[in-house]
């Protein structure tokens, strides 16, 4: 339902629902693909932190669920800047509207947004799943070159010991210029065929195990 309440609910039940509607239409040990954009990316981390075992992928744009803690991505999402730096942008200006002034917005993430627990860790993905991070490097909601930086540290301490994580930097985007760039979604879906075959490759050599 789309209407307006107070009444929240909590990380643990969002995931849980998101479990059941799978359990329901796509089998109780099947796993799954997940999607985040954005603050989406936090309803990823959700669910990765209550069922990591159901997740086989989990895609993550512009994630602000990496490093979310850092004051950039804070002050973007909650604090208001004014109309006019909000224009600079149409990622600045769908934040400003949907998120710094929006009401209900506000409510949620000042009374039950739990910032330091919605941070999606990499060593948290099921090892074995596999992570795709898709960064913005001009993103104005968060910083993209830390995030990078971020990833690469976890890849290099991992040493292939962990879920494989890729990640993908368009230089001249900014947060969610991908949408509507069909050269973007070209490499998206490369992205995600190359990693289906490391799936494919794996499956196979369990089976000649």
């Amino acid at each position: 339902s789309m209407e307006m309440s107070m009444e929240i609910l909590n990380e643990d039940d969002t995931a849980s629902d998101v479990r059941e509607a799978i359990d329901r239409h796509a089998g109780v040990e099947t796993r799954v693909q997940v999607v985040g954009h954005s603050f989406g990316t936090f309803v990823a981390a959700w669910f990765n932190h209550s069922f990591p075992q159901r997740v086989q992928q989990i895609l993550l744009f512009d994630p602000v669920s990496i490093l979310v803690a850092d004051n950039m991505v804070y002050q973007n999402f909650v604090f208001a800047r004014g109309v006019q730096e909000a224009v600079t942008s149409s990622s600045r200006f769908a934040t400003f509207l949907m998120a710094s002034t929006e009401a209900y917005m506000q409510y949620y993430l000042r009374r039950k947004f739990f910032w330091y627990n919605n941070e999606i860790y990499l060593d948290d993905i099921d090892q074995q799943a596999k992570a795709l991070v898709f960064l913005s490097m001009k993103d104005e909601i968060l910083d993209a070159h830390r995030v990078a930086q971020e990833v690469d540290r976890f890849t290099i301490e991992q040493q292939g010991k962990g879920p494989e994580v890729a990640k993908f930097c368009w230089a001249d985007s900014k947060h969610g210029d991908f949408v509507m760039d069909r050269h973007s979604w070209k490499g998206i879906r490369k992205a995600i065929e190359a990693q289906k075959m490391t799936f494919v490759k794996t499956y196979e050599a369990k089976k000649e195990r």
